[in-house]
């Protein structure tokens, strides 16, 4: 498998790494990956401005893309905790950059299924 293929969005080299390179299991995780439930969740709790529900939405997306090698992911949310954490609230920039990043995952995810 071209584990540049599918770059930024989805570092297969890392989250394969993170399974003792054993891509079958690497593969079965990331078809359970509930990215765009877990975006609803976050986008809810900056909606609600429940700063402690952010923070644990945030967290849970980010450990999870952290895990499975979505950077890009990984990246908004960590800054989305970390605003969260200052008692910032999220802008509207980062929303939008997350809702788009996980659109992008969701295509780079079909791609790798197909591969």
């Amino acid at each position: 498998m071209d584990y540049d293929l599918f770059m930024p969005h989805i570092n297969l080299k890392d989250g394969v790494t993170r399974v003792l390179n054993n891509e079958k299991l690497y593969l079965s995780l990331v078809k359970r990956f509930k990215g765009r439930a877990m975006t609803d969740t976050l986008l809810g709790a900056i909606e609600s401005g429940d700063s402690n529900d952010v923070i644990q939405a945030a967290h849970a997306l980010k450990g999870t893309a952290a895990n499975l090698g979505f950077p890009v992911v990984y990246k908004i949310t960590e800054d989305i905790e970390t605003l969260a954490k200052a008692g910032e609230p999220c802008t509207d920039d980062l929303r939008d950059k997350l809702q788009e990043a996980i659109d992008n995952l969701e295509q780079a995810l079909a791609k790798l299924y197909a591969e």
